[in-house]
């Protein structure tokens, strides 16, 4: 049997009584665990985003039978506010398009973690989504400030537009990050730029 933290990043329907979890884990990176949704106690877990430590058993194939759940934290604040949903979610696709199930990516789930927990923080959420994207770019090598200006696929950035690329990638506080101002435009230019680099 295993054990792992993990943030439930899809849900999808298997049959009347069981339910498919894609789930982010700091070991393990991105698994998929069959869970029986009879159980009202593991309802929590089946909602997106939601913080749950499992206890699961590796059998043939991809999907993991899960025995236990446990809720640790449902952040319940995404709730409250469309843009939290939107913004989380393109956090889980960020991830789900550049992670690998099964190889440990701890960096990224413990930046993930500390991110959705930070949120709820921001008026402005995609500031948040925004620096998580350009922070995985970072970390696999898709993106390096010092050689920007040489990369063809930065080309529809402007000077300050990129200025802002720097910030939001090399970050070290939240304090620092709630102080950068974000367009609306400028967002979907960064989610633009993840997805080409992530597809090169």
């Amino acid at each position: 049997m295993e054990r792992q933290e993990g943030i439930t990043l899809r849900s999808t329907p298997y049959d009347d009584k069981r339910v498919i979890l894609t789930v982010f884990t700091e070991s393990s990176s991105i698994i998929s665990l069959m869970i029986n949704v009879s159980h009202k106690k593991r309802t929590a877990a089946l909602s997106l985003f939601c913080l749950s430590e499992f206890v699961y058993e590796k059998k043939r194939g991809e999907i993991f039978s899960c025995l236990e759940v446990s809720v640790l934290n449902e952040h319940l604040f995404l709730r409250k506010k469309l843009e939290y949903l939107q913004s989380a979610g393109i956090m889980a696709r960020a991830i789900l398009s550049s992670q690998l199930p099964h190889k440990r990516s701890a960096d990224i789930y413990l930046l993930f973690k500390r991110y959705l927990a930070k949120m709820a923080e921001f008026q402005d959420p995609f500031i948040v989504s925004s620096s998580f994207l350009l922070k995985i770019l970072l970390y696999e090598g898709l993106f390096n400030p010092e050689h920007t200006q040489n990369e063809a696929h930065t080309s529809n950035f402007t000077e300050k537009d990129k200025e802002k690329l720097f910030s939001l990638a090399l970050v070290k506080s939240f304090s620092e990050l709630k102080n950068i101002e974000l367009t609306p435009d400028l967002s979907k230019k960064v989610n633009i730029f993840f997805n080409n680099a992530i597809e090169l």
